[in-house]
């Protein structure tokens, strides 16, 4: 029995695992502006540690299975396999640094843990209520959102779910201000 049906059910399983864990650590980066409350705040931000670390290991095995079935199809002329890793270099590395130094700065702020030992070893005290206010009410969360976000078709398309509801993309959000 050939080994290549095996590594592309692997393949998307691991897709689906990276999208699930990068969505919920998405989603908090976005809900956190919203709370004001520093528990909900640090519940919301180790969830957020916590499915980032689960998307890791999923983009981790995306990448080992996608170079298996490369090698095993031998798709090394294709162009598709190399525009995906440019993508996720290029798209990860314009995100990451926004969202998590967003996602650090309240950890700290409300007394959650980082990941970062020397970050975590400076115990830095909780930010009073108006600070924290300010540090939630980034940007950052909304031009991560919108890096990783494909733009809106100009077509004008009344059947799209954001033509029906009327909220802006993520780029528009992000854009406005």
């Amino acid at each position: 029995m050939s080994l290549y049906p095996w590594m592309v059910f692997l393949h998307v399983a691991f897709v689906l695992m990276f999208v699930l864990g990068h969505g919920v650590s998405a989603a908090v980066g976005l809900r956190a502006r919203a709370e004001r409350e520093p528990a909900r705040i640090a519940a919301l931000v180790d969830l957020s540690r916590w499915s980032i670390n689960f998307a890791g290991i999923g983009l981790l095995g995306v990448l080992i299975t996608g170079v298996v079935l490369v090698i095993k199809a031998d798709w090394f002329r294709i162009a598709w396999p190399w525009v995906s890793i440019v993508l996720i270099v290029v798209i990860g590395g314009a995100m990451t640094p926004l969202a998590r130094s967003y996602l650090d700065d309240v950890r700290l702020a409300v007394g959650a843990l980082t990941g970062n030992k020397k970050k975590d070893a400076l115990g830095r005290p909780l930010l009073p209520p108006d600070e924290l206010a300010l540090l939630l009410d980034s940007r950052k969360p909304l031009a991560a959102a919108a890096i990783g976000a494909p733009p809106r078709s100009t077509r004008n398309d009344d059947r799209s779910p954001t033509a029906i509801a009327g909220e802006p993309s993520a780029w528009e959000a992000a854009l406005a201000g």
